[in-house]
Parts: C-alpha cells; sequence; structure tokens
C-alpha cells in the first residue's frame, strides 16, 4: 500500500470518527422504576433480503426470501423476553398509528447541551405517557451503509436494501454477514432522555456493528438460496437484537453513558 493511499484512508477515518462525535448531556436525577413500561414500534417485513455485491456492479443483486419465522413478532418476544429479564421491564407493541401524527421517534433532542422534549411531539408524548408509557423504541428496516472501500481515489459506499443476507464477493472470495439493516431510536419520553446518542448504541448502529459475520459454505447459486441458508442469518439477527436489549438494560437501571466531547 502506497504511503498516500495510507494517507488517505487515515484522514478518511478520522473525518468519520469526527462526525460521530458527539455531546451527550448527563443525565440527572434518574430513577430507575420497578417495572418499566416499554412501547415497541417495530415496522419490518417478514421476509428477509439478500443484498449481494459483486467484483463488479454487474454482479450486483437484490432478493428477497420468505422464511419460516415471521420477523416482526420475532423482534418482539426476543426484546420483551430480554427487557423482562435484564430490567424488570413491562413490554407492549405499540401501533404506530395510535398517535395522530403517527410519532414513533423523535420526542427528544440536545440542544444548547441540555436534554429538551421536542415541543411538535409534545400531544404525542403525553398521549403515550398518560397510558403509563415511559420509553419508546421504534425499529424501522432501512437501506443501511455496511460497508465502505477506500481508495486515493475516493470512497465507495455499500449498503443492505433490507434485513438479512448481506454477501461480497470480489474475484471469486465470497464473505456472508448477517445484516440488522434497521434504522433503531430509542428515547426516554417521561423523561427527555435519548439512549441512541450514547456511545453503546452509537457503536452497535455504526457500519460495522450491524454486521454479524457468518462460516458458510459457498451455495451452488447465490440467487437461488434454499431456507436452511438463512437460519444462521436469522440467528445472526436475533444476536443483534439480544445486544439491543442488553445495552437498553443498562439505560433503563440507570447505567448511562455519557461524555464532554464536543
Amino acid at each position: 500500500m502506497s504511503k498516500i493511499k495510507s494517507l488517505f484512508i487515515i484522514a478518511i477515518t478520522l473525518f468519520i470518527s469526527a462526525c460521530n462525535t458527539i455531546y451527550v448531556p448527563p443525565v440527572n436525577d434518574y430513577q430507575p422504576k420497578n417495572q418499566p413500561k416499554v412501547a415497541l414500534v417495530i415496522d419490518v417485513s417478514d421476509k428477509l433480503t439478500h443484498t449481494h455485491i459483486g467484483t463488479t456492479i454487474f454482479n450486483n443483486f437484490t432478493k428477497q426470501y420468505e422464511v419460516d419465522v415471521k420477523m416482526k413478532q420475532h423482534i418482539f418476544e426476543t426484546l420483551k423476553h430480554k427487557l423482562k429479564e435484564g430490567a424488570n421491564a413491562d413490554v407492549v407493541l405499540l401501533d404506530k398509528t395510535l398517535s395522530n401524527k403517527r410519532a414513533s421517534s423523535g420526542f427528544v433532542f440536545i440542544k444548547d447541551k441540555q436534554w429538551q422534549f421536542n415541543p411538535s411531539l409534545e400531544a404525542e408524548r403525553k398521549e403515550l405517557t398518560a397510558k403509563g408509557i415511559d420509553v419508546v423504541i421504534s425499529i424501522t428496516e432501512a437501506q443501511t451503509l455496511v460497508d465502505m472501500y477506500c481508495t486515493q481515489y475516493g470512497c465507495t459506499n455499500f449498503y443492505a436494501e433490507g434485513h438479512g443476507l448481506y454477501t461480497r464477493s470480489f474475484f471469486g472470495l465470497d464473505n456472508y454477514h448477517a445484516a440488522a439493516s434497521y434504522e433503531v431510536s430509542a428515547e426516554f419520553i417521561s423523561q427527555p432522555i435519548d439512549m441512541g446518542v450514547m456511545e453503546s448504541m452509537r457503536d452497535l448502529n455504526s457500519m460495522y456493528g450491524r454486521l454479524t459475520k457468518l462460516d458458510l459454505e459457498d451455495p451452488a447459486d447465490h440467487k437461488a438460496l434454499d431456507k436452511a441458508f438463512f437460519k444462521p442469518v436469522q440467528t445472526g439477527l436475533t444476536g443483534y437484537f439480544e445486544n439491543l436489549g442488553s445495552i437498553i438494560n443498562k439505560y433503563l437501571n440507570g447505567e448511562f453513558e455519557t461524555s464532554k466531547k464536543k
């Protein structure tokens, strides 16, 4: 690797790190509840998406597969069990149409280095807190950045088009990952705290935090996979949500990661 190329990649890495730096205000006067009520809003497909990136763009493709697991229900049950186990949380599935504006995230933001509620969603927040809800977690399947290849000429970004399998082939060498391709929001709405800006959550939802490397045998045809091929993919996605639950449990128990980064 040339010196110029090495310096360029280092510069890109530092730039990405700088973009991810955020000031997180301290959390004051938070008192953990014996049984916090957590509402989940889950907007995902029950199908799993296979996103394949080949040696050239002509080898790229995206395909969806039916699987035996109902993913929305599976995600709910996984998080419900984890949050009950770790924080004695009462977990409910929230219909995203409950509020007039269908708000499921964006209740909290940081302004002037302080936690604040979003005044434009105050009616929706009060509607939810009136039902005893303390925390809203929103999980939306979305195209997400999962890989990046940089040279001295610039960077090429690779995206997973949905939750499921991400494969990268380069001159016959294949790599397989379970891709947790989600936008995740987790906010306290009884007290203004955005868990999404804290370090562990940002790491989990970073470019590589979404991926679980899989040790799979190369299929005869990448475009014709059977259901059995997706079993380890489902296991990888389950692991992602178990990790998400473990992180949120810490916050529910008052173990916050705040920083003084500016």
